[in-house]
């Protein structure tokens, strides 16, 4: 398929949920997908062929439990109700090692 542009347009998926085996088959039909990464472990992991995009909230905290990645209250500015999440002060040196932090966890596991 061919984009507006002439570049080549890729079918994905976005998947947040738990990931097992019919999920592996189901995300290995597009090419790139993007995954919670405190919902997938490696064994399922390794095994979807596609481009896998880790999701991490750079806007509000989420309590994702990725290695030893922490953060104090201090970042937090407000409170999202529908969502039941805080909102961050995205600015905040603190808040930016942590988004550091959860990078370099994703990305040792492959995601």
């Amino acid at each position: 398929m061919v984009g507006r542009d002439g570049g080549q347009v890729f079918r994905f998926a976005v998947y947040y949920g738990p990931v097992d085996d019919a999920v592996v088959e189901v995300l290995n039909r597009y090419d790139h997908v993007v995954v919670d990464p405190t919902n997938v472990d490696w064994g399922f992991l390794s095994r979807i062929r596609a481009v896998k995009v880790s999701y991490l909230d750079l806007g509000e905290y989420v309590a994702m439990e990725l290695g030893d990645c922490a953060v104090g209250r201090g970042v937090f500015v407000g409170y999202d109700q529908l969502w039941g999440r805080h909102v961050v002060n995205a600015s905040s040196p603190e808040w930016v090692e942590y988004i550091k932090c959860q990078v370099r966890h994703v990305m040792e596991m492959g995601v």
